[in-house]
């Protein structure tokens, strides 16, 4: 999205944020492969982590788990491709974690006490689910 917003200016930028929030057929489809894939079993809190845990992979994040139950999936990211995007613009971060969560299970809730794109040290994001 930086790379976006500086070439083609915000408004660009902006609407290609809005497409990536509305992506939530490919996200799923997304989910449904690894999860195929990877052979990877589950509805709860450590399915999401393991879906995670390709994801940061292909990514190339580096992440450290701090909780990883049926009930929560809790994660510090050191190191994030996307810790460029400007604050205005990180939020599609949250949306696609949200949104993996809810395709695992729709009882999840997302919480994002710290974020590099809001200039903390890390990304901690903390995944649970409601029983």
């Amino acid at each position: 999205m930086y790379g976006i917003r500086e070439k083609y200016g915000a408004q660009a930028a902006i609407e290609m944020k809005e497409r990536i929030d509305n992506m939530d057929n490919r996200v799923r489809r997304f989910v449904t492969g690894v999860i195929k894939i990877f052979n990877i079993e589950g509805n709860d809190a450590t399915t999401i982590g393991e879906v995670f845990d390709v994801w940061n992979e292909l990514c190339g994040q580096d992440v450290i788990v701090l909780e990883r139950s049926k009930t929560t999936n809790s994660v510090k990211v050191n190191k994030c491709p996307w810790t460029t995007e400007p604050k205005d613009l990180s939020g599609w971060c949250n949306s696609f974690m949200n949104l993996v969560g809810k395709t695992i299970n729709p009882k999840t809730t997302l919480e994002f006490p710290q974020s590099l794109c809001a200039g903390d040290t890390s990304c901690d994001i903390v995944w649970k689910i409601k029983e």
